[in-house]
């Protein structure tokens, strides 16, 4: 009986699993460029829009979302129209919700372009996010 349980419950769970929203829809706006729009009913939002264009040797990214899934979910959306390789993250400027996902891209080898104060703004954005979501707190505070 046990296992007919587990075994309903996962069918369920696979089942919502599947009809999640999505964290952003693409909309194709022009050859090989397209747009990544946050879904605001999704349960996981992207947190903004991104964007990616298609190149003749690699993609380029433009922002990369509120979190590392949603990155992924981007990530995937991508591979899933060409097998060229991200080549290149540009963020637009320093807000969390558009350079979150970063490290997704970069640990495929993308290189991440910015105006150069973008790290230390993203780095005091990362520590106000981790402190107000996590209760993340620092040495000194400790």
């Amino acid at each position: 009986m046990r296992r007919i349980i587990w075994l309903l419950i996962s069918v369920v769970w696979a089942n919502c699993a599947q009809r999640a929203e999505p964290p952003f829809t693409l909309k194709e706006v022009g050859p090989n460029a397209w747009a990544a729009i946050d879904n605001p009913k999704a349960p996981m939002q992207a947190g903004a829009n991104a964007g990616f264009v298609i190149g003749d040797d690699g993609v380029v990214v433009i922002d990369t979302f509120f979190s590392d899934a949603a990155a992924k979910r981007l990530l995937v959306a991508i591979q899933e129209r060409t097998k060229l390789p991200v080549k290149y993250v540009i963020n637009t400027h320093y807000h969390i919700d558009h350079v979150a996902g970063n490290a997704v891209f970069a640990k495929t080898g993308a290189a991440i372009f910015a105006q150069r104060h973008c790290d230390t703004h993203e780095a005091g954005q990362l520590y106000a996010a981790r402190r107000q979501i996590d209760g993340f707190k620092s040495s000194s505070s400790a």
